[in-house]
């Protein structure tokens, strides 16, 4: 709860300003260059969601799914997760919805 507090002040403060928001959840992904292990798209698909969400009840305008998610996920299963996870997220966000890969 902390986190999100923080964030939505930092929001607050930057829509204050003027600025425009893109918000994503972010895995390092240099951490799965030697593929020793993979997020599961049901556990990622709920982080997604939450954050979507969030955004949605902080007026972001922009929301990405994540980043690098052929590094995340297995690499033959990123294309179906997209068009599983996006319509879920228009469910709960009205914003736009970029890809940032």
């Amino acid at each position: 709860i902390k986190a999100e507090l923080c964030l939505h002040e930092a929001i607050t403060m930057a829509h204050n300003y003027g600025m425009k928001i893109l918000l994503t959840p972010y895995v390092e992904s240099r951490e799965y260059r030697d593929k020793k292990w993979r997020l599961s798209e049901e556990v990622w698909s709920e982080i997604v969601l939450k954050w979507a969400k969030f955004a949605e009840e902080n007026d972001v305008e922009m929301f990405a799914p994540g980043v690098e998610m052929n590094l995340i996920l297995e690499e033959n299963v990123v294309g179906e997760w997209f068009k599983i996870i996006l319509p879920k997220i228009r469910e709960v966000y009205s914003g736009k919805v970029i890809t940032a890969e």
